[in-house]
């Protein structure tokens, strides 16, 4: 299933987002709808792909969110030689929308601090 963001946009209900972590740094965001998860498209019907999660967050800020979730599946178990397990391997973190921190800020004010 699929579903175009401006029709999300205009709906202004707050709708849960599954970001799905794929083959390294790129992501694609699911909205959770009534009938399951729905792939998100753009105004234009194209799928929507990104290279980080800050360009994510930017983007879901235009939307009404209740929720966010990061989803990656692992295959951990099939790169080792382990049997598929009939469970899945997958790992689910809440994701915030909040900027990441200004580490360069921060870096300059732990300067000053001895390291052990």
């Amino acid at each position: 299933m699929r579903i175009k963001s401006d029709d999300i946009r205009r709906s202004e209900i707050p709708t849960k987002f599954i970001v799905y972590s794929i083959d390294g740094s790129i992501y694609q965001v699911f909205a959770q709808t009534l009938a399951g998860e729905a792939l998100l498209l753009g105004d234009d019907g194209q799928i929507l792909r990104w290279r980080n999660l800050q360009s994510v967050r930017d983007f879901l800020r235009q939307l009404s969110v209740s929720e966010v979730i990061l989803r990656q599946n692992s295959a951990y178990d099939e790169m080792i030689g382990q049997p598929v397990s009939e469970l899945p391997n997958t790992l689910e973190l809440p994701l915030s929308l909040d900027d990441y921190p200004d580490l360069q800020a921060q870096g300059a004010a732990s300067q000053d601090t001895p390291r052990q």
